[in-house]
């Protein structure tokens, strides 16, 4: 657990094991930086990586990898720019909810189960912000971003918001949606995704 403080992993591995639970939980305020050569893993349907809404992690490099669960869970703030974050899982490799959350430059994000390689949750309480400006974001067997709402959120007044830009690779697996919207059962948008080709 890294309360407070800040984690430059440079290489090593940092592993977990267990159903629940997350390799390195970052939270109040702490600050987590991967670099090339550091490998954080969950061998089964534990997290990764999850950040509380005060913490901070950037993905510079590396690999970020869980087996069956989330390897990127974030409720705060995540830059990834580089490294490799997998997941096999049937949810999603990365998660965003009422944090704010930039995938860019060199960064790769893969699904090779039947999960997405990104979902963007709104949240009732926090506002939800995805930059894509980047990097290659696949899924072999479902959309690769998931764009939908939190349980109890889809009605909320808070924003979930997702900015497209730059020449990021998004690709959905088979005939699923590279970019998918849910809709609520009343037929509402909880999302607004913004597109700007440069």
């Amino acid at each position: 657990d890294n309360s407070g403080g800040t984690v430059n992993l440079h290489g090593g591995t940092v592993s977990y094991a267990g159903a629940y639970g997350s390799a390195i939980h970052n939270s109040s305020d702490g600050v987590l930086n991967i670099y090339s050569g550091a490998a954080v893993e969950s061998t089964e349907s534990g997290d990764a990586v999850y950040t509380d809404t005060s913490g901070s992690v950037n993905i510079y490099g590396g690999t970020v990898e869980s087996a069956g669960g989330t390897a990127l869970y974030n409720l705060g703030t995540a830059n990834i720019t580089g490294g490799e974050v997998t997941s096999r899982s049937t949810d999603y490799t990365v998660y965003n909810r009422g944090g704010t959350l930039t995938v860019g430059g060199s960064a790769e994000i893969y699904n090779t189960g039947t999960g997405y390689a990104l979902q963007a949750d709104k949240d009732s309480i926090r506002g939800t912000v995805t930059h894509i400006t980047g990097g290659t974001i696949t899924a072999s067997n479902n959309a690769a971003v998931n764009i939908s709402y939190f349980t109890g959120a889809a009605d909320s007044s808070t924003e979930n918001n997702i900015y497209l830009s730059g020449t990021p690779a998004i690709t959905g697996g088979g005939s699923h949606a590279d970019i998918y919207i849910d809709a609520t059962s009343a037929g509402s948008i909880p999302a607004k995704l913004y597109a700007n080709s440069q």
